[in-house]
């Protein structure tokens, strides 16, 4: 039955905060899609290694989901080692994408850590539904 929910209805909604699971691909291509990398050149159509490098590490990572652990994914946060990514295809594309987005003050230092000192460093990438409320996301 369809109820009429009005603007000052409160609707619970329960969120389970998961590890990545193998199904998790389409939805993660797509919270990038739609995310930080949307219609951006090489970068999109490079973001299916991203999602398979996200969804290939299990052991870091969370995603934010609707109900089980089996519902659609809303939000999720990573981080990919840097060292692992610089044999992936995708990675130059990306590599680009940050330094074209580094003020040019901080663009020596951006690429020192992409090359020098990429065994040590991490991307951190977190993607959310549009709809999705940042607070949601803090405990991430």
């Amino acid at each position: 039955e369809n109820q009429k929910i009005g603007e000052s209805e409160i609707v619970n909604v329960e969120f389970s905060f998961c590890d990545v699971k193998d199904g998790d691909f389409g939805m993660t291509k797509a919270l990038l899609n739609q995310g930080t990398y949307a219609g951006v050149g090489k970068v999109t159509e490079n973001l299916s290694g991203l999602a398979a490098s996200i969804c290939a590490q299990k052991a870091v990572g969370t995603t934010i989901r609707v109900g089980d652990d089996d519902g659609e994914i809303y939000a999720f946060i990573t981080l990919l080692g840097l060292k692992a990514l610089e044999q992936k295809s995708f990675f130059e594309s990306f590599k680009a994408f940050l330094l074209s987005n580094c003020p040019s003050e901080k663009k020596a230092l951006m690429e020192k850590y992409l090359t020098v000192n990429s065994n040590r460093t991490a991307w951190l990438v977190n993607e959310r539904i549009i709809n999705m409320p940042p607070q949601v996301a803090q405990p991430l």
